[in-house]
This record gives structure tokens, C-alpha cells and sequence, in this order.
């Protein structure tokens, strides 16, 4: 499978056609990885929209992020951090001038709660899951916030560091980040960022989202996007605009052209080939589309491609 990772040089989520995130993480039978990350090295400043089946702890370093969910938006600044629960479609998002680094560990829920079932997964994990709606927030300017920044950074040291029996610490330090959380949200206060109301508006937005990725190369029409998501071309045009911020068409040019990106690293495939694979029927418009997009043509962008393979072979 051929994962773009990369557009023009800058990061990118990689994602199904369901909007999963996809790049793998951690080890084979430890999923569990660090990421250090800075929101101007995303194309286009902005972590794209996606959700995973993994925890995501992520903790500001320096300036300020922009975290978006469904119906919702946080500004998220430095010695503040969040964890988002697993299958909550997300996206962060650059602030203006402000610079955001930030660090992230990806883990599977199971390095917590083991097997399901389990009584750990029950009777506690899953409580947590229920009522934190997808988000928890959490700062270090509060005392227990202070210890999850402790727990994190531990973590983190320790998968930079991998010393022996690293996987049994990082375990024993996760059981601990759970307890804290379990003994200082009470459940019921917990930071939310969702409703039934705005998980119906997910659903929606995910399922034109994934129409959109699994039949991006046929026709593709307003009236057809919408119909998706039961509703109107109104409507449908409003919640693109609110929630992913471009019309529903804009949405599927520029996810043809990213597609097309993937292809033009083939040597065995035309750029006139391509132009129809993604869903263009007039080459024309697919070149003048991917210079307004990318800022140069199919041709150089592929040509630049094959020059770096070149380069990098001789290094």
C-alpha cells in the first residue's frame, strides 16, 4: 500500500476512506509511539480531518493550537493538553502568528485495560469513555494536571530511551494516568465537546466524507453528496463550509488532486491516465487544478518527485 504521508514536503494524516487515520505506530504487539510535532510543518498549517481507534495524549510545548471537533472548537495553549478518545473525528488548525509545538503519544486503550472483556475495560475505562464524549482538557496549572504532565513526560522519556523493560514501565505509568484521571474528573464533570445532537452531525459529515474518498473517480454531483447525508444542497453546503471549511465540491477537487498525487509517483502511469483515474474529464482542467492547488504543474511535481528518488539513491 503506497500511504502518502507528504504533500509539497509538509505532513500529512494519512486516512482511509472512512476518515481512519492509517500510518503506522509503536511496535508489533506494543502500539504505543511519541511524536514530536510543530502545526507549520502540516500542509497547509492544519492537522486534516481524521479519528483513529487509538488514545491520543497531546500536551502544548510552546504557543497555541486550534483543536476542532464537530459543532466545536478549542484553543489549546502552552503547559495545557488534551486527550482525545478513541473514533472522535478531530482536526488542529494553526493560530494566525502563533507557532504550535506540541507533543503527542499514541496508544492503544488495551495497554490500559488489557483483553476485553475485562473488568478494568467495564468497570472503569469504559465510564470514562461514555462521558468524556470523545475529550478530556486538562492543564498544569492545576494540581492534578500538573501530575498528568509528570506521567506524560515520563512516558515520553522513556520511549525515546527504550531501557529494559520499557513496555512494563510505560504500562504501570499508563494504570497510573487512568487512576488520576478517574479520581479527579468525576466523571460527570468531565470536559465535553460533544452531543447527541453534534454526533448526528457527525455522521453525517462522515458519511459524505467517506461517498466522497469511495467514489471520488465517477461523476459526482451536489445533488449526490447530499443525498448522502439525508439532507438538502442547502444544508449540505452549510455543514461543509462550518465544519470542514470548503464547499462539497472544493472538497472533492482538492481530494482528487491529493489522490492523483499518489499516482503521479508511479513511473507506469500518464498524466493524462491520472487526470481520469481521479475523476477529471478534461486534462486541461486537471493541470490548471493541480497548479491552483499544489502551486506547480502534474508534470514538474513528478518530475521534482523522481529527482529527489535520484538524489537520495546517490547519497
Amino acid at each position: 500500500m503506497n500511504v502518502i504521508t507528504r504533500i509539497n514536503g509538509r505532513k500529512i494524516i494519512p486516512v482511509s476512506d472512512s476518515m481512519q487515520a492509517i500510518f503506522p505506530f509503536g511496535e508489533i504487539g506494543f502500539p504505543c509511539q511519541l511524536y514530536h510535532d510543530n502545526i507549520c510543518n502540516f500542509h497547509e498549517n492544519n492537522v486534516n480531518w481524521h479519528w483513529q481507534n487509538e488514545l491520543e495524549f497531546s500536551v502544548i510545548k510552546k504557543g497555541r493550537i486550534e483543536l476542532q471537533f464537530p459543532e466545536n472548537k478549542h484553543i489549546v495553549k502552552k503547559d495545557e493538553g488534551y486527550l482525545i478518545f478513541p473514533n472522535h473525528m478531530h482536526k488542529i488548525i494553526k493560530i494566525s502568528n502563533h507557532e504550535g509545538v506540541y507533543d503527542t503519544i499514541i496508544a492503544d486503550p488495551s495497554i490500559i485495560y488489557g483483553r476485553q472483556p475485562s473488568i478494568i475495560y467495564h468497570k472503569y475505562y469504559t465510564p470514562v469513555c461514555l462521558e468524556a464524549n470523545g475529550i478530556l482538557f486538562f492543564s498544569k496549572h492545576t494540581d492534578w494536571g500538573a501530575e498528568v504532565f509528570k506521567l506524560l513526560a515520563s512516558i515520553a522519556k522513556i520511549l525515546e530511551e527504550k531501557p529494559d523493560y520499557y513496555e512494563i514501565t510505560i504500562s504501570q505509568y499508563f494504570s497510573m494516568l487512568w487512576k488520576l484521571i478517574l479520581d479527579n474528573t468525576k466523571l460527570s464533570n468531565l470536559t465535553s465537546s460533544n452531543t447527541p445532537y453534534t454526533k448526528n452531525i457527525e455522521k453525517k459529515i462522515r458519511n459524505m466524507l467517506a461517498y466522497i474518498h469511495e467514489n471520488y473517480s465517477h461523476p459526482i454531483s451536489l445533488n449526490d453528496i447530499a443525498s448522502i447525508g439525508n439532507i438538502g444542497r442547502s444544508e449540505c453546503c452549510q455543514l461543509f463550509k462550518k465544519y470542514v471549511h470548503t464547499t462539497p465540491i472544493g472538497y472533492l477537487i482538492k481530494y482528487r488532486i491529493e489522490k492523483s498525487i499518489s499516482l503521479l509517483l508511479k513511473d507506469d502511469s500518464t498524466i493524462t491516465d491520472i487526470a481520469f483515474d481521479v475523476g477529471f474529464n478534461c486534462i486541461n482542467h486537471y493541470i490548471n487544478t493541480f497548479k491552483k492547488i499544489t502551486g506547480t504543474t502534474p508534470y514538474h511535481y513528478k518530475r521534482n518527485i523522481l529527482d529527489l528518488n535520484t538524489q537520495a539513491i546517490h547519497v
